[in-house]
């Protein structure tokens, strides 16, 4: 039985660990394509969250959320050719809202963009960058 648990053990580790790196193969040649935005609310009531990506003239997305107690929805944007600063400008029905510029462009090291809706009601903007 050993040899058998052993299989299994080797297997998941290989598993995990061609899971684990899947993501960070992008990261060798630079930033990924597309870039993904996470809205989370940690409230406990339902908030409904608009989030806008601008880049220059362009608009990477627009689009409303209605995101319920601890949950978390997602979206994408494709990340634009050209490096530059993209403005992040997320919005809460309550009133509350913040614009956060961020580096964009596939040799920004950009690779996503949360947005979270505090215990409060208060909204945040951040992102991680490679």
């Amino acid at each position: 039985m050993p040899s058998i648990q052993r299989r299994a053990f080797v297997g998941t580790v290989g598993s995990v660990a061609a899971a684990g790196l899947a993501g960070c193969l992008v990261g060798f040649g630079g930033t990924p394509t597309t870039i993904d935005v996470y809205v989370t609310n940690e409230d406990d009531t339902t908030h409904t969250v608009d989030v806008v990506v601008e880049f220059g003239e362009e608009t990477l997305l627009d689009e409303q959320f209605v995101v319920d107690p601890d949950e978390q929805q997602e979206a994408a944007f494709s990340n634009p050719e050209e490096t530059g600063d993209a403005t992040v400008t997320a919005s809460v029905q309550n009133g509350e809202s913040t614009d956060r510029e961020l580096p964009a462009g596939r040799g920004s090291g950009l690779s996503t963009v949360t947005v979270e809706v505090g215990e409060d009601g208060s909204v945040e903007t951040w992102a991680a960058v490679r």
